[in-house]
């Protein structure tokens, strides 16, 4: 009878341990795989939505809250990859984003198509009082016939490179008050929205996330991509 203290705290010192293991193997096991993500050679498709969740991180760093319109609805995006808006300015921003080599080419053709869509929201959004315009990104260059073209049809152009190295693991607590983070390939990654006010974060790497408490999203099942 006296050892069955002993054999007790064993028992739950060997569970323990069990458990311990089994969380640090996860998330070693987690960030291994955003290692291998972000070293991997990436499909057109792959490529440009990571692009799209890039440019969509710039305005999310600036407070907006960003609808990552093309990841979540592929080839049904109607050439929205996101819907970027301030409800305190009362502003939407429709932006294109093309991922392309530098030597390549923007053309006027995809500034008719931004602007068609950015008329289209015009008339169908709800979004009664905001003022929307349209915004285009690209790694590549514009056409001369495009920049006049977007000049007559007031669209913005910009030339933003990609950083692979940005703050990309989504920090947040879901309504049952949960610390979760997300990595790009887990399916609900575009749908979370990042809110610093309520404890969230963007952050580098599992280890910065679990440090700050946050554990592995659960059906980790990989998104399908969209084709830029």
């Amino acid at each position: 009878m006296e050892y069955i203290p002993v054999v007790l705290a064993i028992g739950i010192l060997a569970t323990l341990i069990f458990w311990i293991r089994r969380v640090l193997d996860e998330n070693y096991q987690a960030q291994k795989s955003l290692d291998q993500y972000l070293k991997g050679d990436f499909s057109p498709l792959e490529i440009g939505t990571f692009y799209e969740r890039y440019i969509g991180h710039l305005y999310e760093l600036e407070g907006y809250h960003v609808n990552y319109h093309g990841a979540l609805n592929g080839f049904s995006d109607m050439g929205r990859d996101l819907i970027i808006t301030s409800y305190e300015a009362k502003e939407t921003v429709i932006v294109q984003t093309k991922c392309w080599a530098g030597y390549k080419q923007i053309h006027e053709n995809s500034i008719f198509q931004l602007y068609g869509s950015m008329e289209h929201f015009k008339r169908t959004s709800k979004r009664r009082g905001h003022e929307v315009f349209a915004r285009f990104y690209t790694t590549a260059q514009y056409t001369k016939k495009a920049k006049e073209v977007a000049e007559v049809l007031g669209i913005e152009l910009s030339t933003e490179p990609l950083k692979k190295t940005y703050a990309l693991v989504k920090c947040n607590v879901n309504s049952k008050g949960e610390k979760i983070y997300h990595l790009p390939f887990d399916p609900y990654y575009d749908k979370v929205k990042i809110h610093p006010e309520n404890g969230e974060h963007f952050v580098r790497t599992v280890k910065e996330a679990v440090a700050k408490g946050f554990r592995r999203a659960r059906n980790k099942q990989r998104q399908k991509k969209k084709a830029a």
